[in-house]
């Protein structure tokens, strides 16, 4: 549903990737062209580069403009571009803002052990193999490895700035909870509880219909109106939870619900989480558009004995830390300065549908 879920989740499997041992091999970052390297913007001390910013832009301009390119070249160009610009910010202070985050805590992103990783995952992403026995599939080669960034506008050196995004967020992990020693999040038992019946931490589910261009914004939103108008004609929550999961092809557990605040749902997202936090347990909820889909949010119930289940405490232990995090970060993150430099109009020109 969000970025920072995907991260999440990546974290999951970034820490199976580092568990290897040893990095006899490593593969030299590819240095990209002086364009692609050139300075677009400044966050703290960091730069932004003209590669990171398009392979941003490139990735949202198809949930923003629904497949239709007529519209960076219409009377809305502006708005479009700046609805786009918007979201590569909030990625762009997501990444930076860790940096500057750990950087604060004593943790370097660009440490001798940073890199070390990095080119482990790099490794790992190519040759593919083994890793706590889980089979990683490898592209093979440095040339498919290339290939497949350049098909989805991304360079080896933005991949790698992801890389070291979530390592720079797994040490995060680890020195800020008590699981590591001395940290300052700590998750005891009553901590927990407290945190789990809070009213900003609720539990929901929807139906997602996916602007994937295949459709106008028209038609997906009819799409959306009849998905809706069938789960309210269901007689009970055992029927809309089959019809969700029914509708959600691509998330088999959507009958079983997600657990979310406003910190670990995304900024992006934020008022389909309001929009379900409103509703009683078992109500559906309007319709919500964001950039990449039409979302239609049912709230559900949290389970009295959740906690008591090994499972579910491990869940929202889980879910605390993160929230902890995120909602430090985005404290942080909301009072960063994004300062474009004098040449940022040349790429911006640029933008909409002549952007190669």
């Amino acid at each position: 549903m969000n970025f920072k879920r995907f991260l999440a989740l990546f974290l999951a499997i970034l820490m199976a990737i580092l568990a290897l041992t040893g990095c006899e091999k490593t593969y030299k970052e590819a240095r990209s062209s002086r364009e692609m390297r050139r300075t677009v913007a400044r966050i703290g001390d960091y730069e932004v580069n003209y590669e990171f910013f398009r392979y941003l832009f490139l990735s949202f301009k198809p949930g923003v403009d629904g497949g239709d390119d007529s519209v960076w070249t219409g009377p809305d160009a502006d708005e479009y571009f700046k609805v786009c610009k918007e979201k590569c910010e909030e990625v762009m202070r997501a990444v930076y803002g860790t940096f500057i985050f750990a950087k604060n805590a004593g943790i370097d992103p660009y440490s001798k052990e940073a890199d070390a990783r990095v080119d482990e995952l790099v490794k790992a992403t190519i040759e593919g193999g083994f890793i706590n026995g889980n089979y990683v599939q490898g592209y093979g080669s440095v040339k498919k490895y290339r290939e497949d960034l350049e098909a989805n506008h991304m360079t080896d050196a933005v991949n790698r700035l992801f890389f070291r995004y979530s390592i720079c967020e797994s040490m995060l992990y680890e020195y800020y909870t008590d699981t590591f020693g001395g940290g300052t999040i700590q998750t005891d038992d009553q901590t927990i509880r407290n945190f789990f019946a809070q009213e900003d931490l609720i539990r929901m589910t929807w139906i997602a219909v996916q602007k994937d261009g295949t459709f106008t914004d028209a038609q997906y939103r009819t799409l959306a109106n009849e998905r809706r108008e069938g789960l309210l004609a269901c007689s009970s929550l055992d029927e809309k939870l089959q019809y969700v999961a029914f509708h959600n092809l691509q998330a088999a557990t959507m009958d079983k619900g997600v657990f979310l605040t406003a910190s670990t749902c995304g900024a992006e997202y934020k008022t389909v989480y309001e929009e379900a936090k409103s509703l009683s347990a078992g109500e559906v909820g309007d319709i919500i558009e964001t950039a990449d889909a039409f979302y239609i949010p049912l709230r559900l119930q949290k389970p009295s004995d959740y906690l008591n289940t090994a499972n579910g405490m491990t869940e929202i232990v889980n879910l605390y830390i993160e929230h902890s995090l995120y909602s430090t970060l985005d404290s942080q993150n909301e009072a960063l300065t994004i300062s474009y430099t004098s040449g940022f109009s040349r790429y911006a020109d640029a933008f909409g549908s002549n952007i190669k």
